[in-house]
């Protein structure tokens, strides 16, 4: 258990330290603002989808926290490429639970 949590915390470490896709999308088709009132954590999501309902391009802009950034560079890295199929398990309803403080409004 203990191999399994220094391996997370590795990960986390380099998707901090060396961020993946941590930049505004060029010519993006969509961007949206999360903020989380209870820690600070505030990110910007932008994307660009193709004609095809593909994502063509992802990035972020975070202003707090390494697990932020570790998690939205992880996050961005997954969904490039995807088709709208594969997004709709993906909306924040299914993912934030309902109630919770974060708002995180939906990508149209």
């Amino acid at each position: 258990m203990a191999e399994a949590a220094d391996r997370s915390r590795e990960v986390i470490l380099d998707y901090f330290e060396n961020p993946r896709n941590r930049r505004a999308v060029p010519a993006a088709t969509a961007a949206r603002r999360g903020v989380n009132p209870l820690c600070g954590d505030d990110v910007e999501l932008s994307v660009r989808i193709g004609e095809a309902e593909q994502i063509i391009d992802i990035g972020f802009d975070r202003r707090r926290g390494s697990i932020l950034v570790a998690s939205a560079s992880i996050m961005t890295e997954f969904c490039q490429g995807l088709g709208s199929i594969a997004l709709e398990g993906l909306k924040p309803a299914r993912v934030v639970p309902a109630g919770s403080p974060v708002d995180i409004p939906s990508l149209p």
